[in-house]
């Protein structure tokens, strides 16, 4: 007896742009489960908490380093998936050691 196919629905993605919208990046509307995505959550909750901390709108973080907000938003949500750059920057704007949001 053939296996039975996946009948989950297909992985969807949508696209946004990165830094200074240079390239796009494509983000996955329904992550399936891995490993990785518990530790984006927390690191997008831990720079949510420290912005919010240091009295700065997402409008702020964005338009200093510049990121697109869309992308930004996916970042602190847990979605995307940064590049340690892209985390430098943001650790600098808000104004705390890259540590911190990645202990």
């Amino acid at each position: 007896m053939p296996a039975q196919q996946d009948l989950k629905k297909p992985v969807v993605t949508r696209l946004t742009y990165d830094q200074a919208h240079q390239s796009v990046c494509r983000v996955l509307s329904n992550p399936p489960d891995d490993p990785w995505t518990q530790e984006r959550q927390r690191i997008g909750t831990r720079i949510r908490d420290a912005r919010m901390a240091h009295n700065l709108t997402q409008e702020t973080v964005v338009l200093a380093i510049p990121m697109n907000r869309s992308y930004y938003q996916d970042i602190e949500a847990g979605r995307a998936n940064p590049t340690l750059n892209t985390l430098l920057d943001i650790a600098a704007t808000i104004g705390i050691p890259l540590a911190d949001l990645v202990r």
